[in-house]
């Protein structure tokens, strides 16, 4: 951001988007596919924490396997949580491609964009988690 972006908009501020704590509908319906790919993500991801933890090609060292599966868990819980909301009609100029020079505000959006495509796959693996536990509650 330069000055004449604070300066500029300090007159006239823009609409921004927002982090909020994501609602769940409790029947939200899910599709297959999503539910397959957000397993298929969740396993390569321990798998390639499993692959990382190994030294010098011998056994897996389990401290290292905690931290991995840490970081791991805390990646989930916040893309679970948190749902970046950005507001797409102010991302910048030819759709976020080139930084308005007189604005900040489209730097916070095109942010919260950054940070729900980071996320979302998250978002998509514990989601299918639930759904694979609430198909094996109706069997």
């Amino acid at each position: 951001m330069s000055v004449i972006e604070w300066l500029w908009e300090a007159k006239k501020t823009h609409p921004t988007g927002s982090v909020k704590v994501r609602e769940n509908k409790p029947n939200e319906p899910i599709n297959f596919l999503i539910l397959i790919l957000g397993q298929i993500c969740f396993w390569v991801c321990v798998y390639y924490i499993f692959e990382f933890s190994k030294q010098d090609l011998q056994a897996v060292k389990i401290k290292y396997v905690i931290v991995g599966l840490g970081f791991f868990l805390v990646y989930l819980l916040i893309g679970y949580i948190f749902d970046a909301k950005p507001r797409y009609d102010n991302i910048g100029l030819l759709g976020g491609m080139i930084d308005h020079p007189f604005r900040y505000s489209d730097d916070f959006n095109r942010t919260l964009i950054f940070l729900k495509v980071i996320y979302y796959p998250a978002y998509l693996m514990v989601q299918s988690f639930f759904e694979i536990v609430k198909c094996f509650k109706s069997i």
